[in-house]
């Protein structure tokens, strides 16, 4: 069930500069996975637990029920929504029943996961500098368990779960992104927002007048949209680029 949360009036005033030398930066924004950590960390060990379900309950072979896991998402990856319906409809077993038995399994999983190299030194010191947050689509049982497995439940000055909302709060609506800096006690004119998709990271941020930074790693890195709103004003290619842009300052 979602908390209907006061829609807010959102100032949509988008940044004409590239450079962040002219911004006061009181606050760091990140997004959370292929952004801090390997995403696909999480969907190995997620799929296992599924593949290890489904083989209890039905006596499936579990190393091919894995293997139709990843095919499927290989093929789909990240915006695909339907995983685990095609994967029971092909083993011909879906129901609407076992479907969120499935889903239940997935997002109730706790994994083990690493942040990528440098990225806890990274927050240890931007948060002496900056006040930090996270913003993070997906399943709220999910995310929390991610970021509880990454030690960063305390890390972050804020935390929001767009999904605990309205749907209106979904990346890449604007309003999620102001429901963050609320909560950070700054303007959008005094944040930077780092993510790595460029299909939901960057156009609500931008509208705000956040500056926003583009992490060349992921499902995502080979991507360039023609829709330029869509991109981030600035291009990294490692988390070694993001230090040097916001504590060289």
């Amino acid at each position: 069930m979602t908390k209907k949360v006061k829609k807010r009036q959102v100032c949509r005033s988008q940044l004409k500069s590239k450079s962040l030398k002219k911004h006061q930066v009181k606050a760091v924004l990140f997004d959370l996975g292929n952004t801090l950590y390997d995403k696909n960390q999480f969907m190995e060990s997620a799929f296992k637990e599924v593949a290890a379900f489904l083989q209890k309950k039905y006596k499936f072979d579990r190393s091919i029920l894995r293997e139709l896991i990843h095919r499927i998402w290989k093929i789909h990856r990240s915006h695909y929504e339907f995983l685990f319906r095609d994967l029971l409809e092909i083993i011909g077993i879906y129901s609407v029943t076992q479907l969120d038995r499935v889903l239940d399994v997935y997002h109730n999983h706790k994994p083990k996961l690493k942040p990528y190299p440098g990225v806890s030194g990274l927050l240890k010191s931007l948060k002496k500098r900056y006040r930090i947050g996270l913003v993070t689509d997906g399943h709220p049982r999910m995310q929390r368990n991610k970021v509880k497995a990454l030690g960063w439940e305390k890390t972050f000055d804020a935390i929001i779960y767009s999904a605990e909302h309205l749907q209106e709060y979904l990346k890449p609506n604007p309003l999620v992104y102001q429901l963050a800096v609320e909560k950070l006690k700054v303007r959008p004119s005094e944040t930077v927002y780092v993510g790595d998709n460029p299909y939901d990271d960057f156009k609500g941020t931008r509208q705000l007048g956040i500056f926003t930074v583009r992490i060349l790693q992921g499902e995502f890195k080979d991507i360039r949209l023609k829709n330029k709103g869509r991109e981030a004003d600035r291009t990294i290619k490692k988390i070694a680029d993001l230090k040097k842009l916001l504590l060289s300052r």
